[in-house]
């Protein structure tokens, strides 16, 4: 299984599919600096539905991380085993980075655990 090419948030009604997956979403331009060096990686996510889960992290979590779609671009792989696949994504990203990407930092600290 491999991730799509990366496209715009205008896309991902039309091609996302309805198999359960990841999606990856990059800046469009330019490095965002972590810890242990620079990536385009903004935000790790997973959905049971890749084209419902888009669209609601478009409507619902992008607003709420004040982000404008047209600074990003988006990609994802259906794939039956997420939640272990998005950990071992997020893992990788920690251990190269030293940090959570970005967007999931940024959620993280609008909506913290109880």
């Amino acid at each position: 299984m491999r991730f799509s090419n990366w496209k715009s948030f205008d896309d991902i009604t039309e091609t996302a599919p309805v198999d359960s997956g990841l999606f990856q979403i990059r800046v469009r331009e330019g490095l965002l600096n972590y810890p242990s060096g620079k990536s385009a990686m903004f935000y790790y996510g997973f959905a049971q539905n890749l084209q419902r889960g888009l669209l609601k992290f478009q409507q619902e979590i992008l607003p709420l991380l004040e982000v404008n779609t047209d600074l990003l671009f988006i990609r994802w792989m259906a794939a039956p085993d997420i939640d272990t696949r998005f950990q071992s994504l997020v893992n990788a990203f920690v251990t190269n980075f030293g940090a959570l990407p970005l967007g999931n930092a940024m959620l993280l600290r609008k909506r913290p655990l109880t």
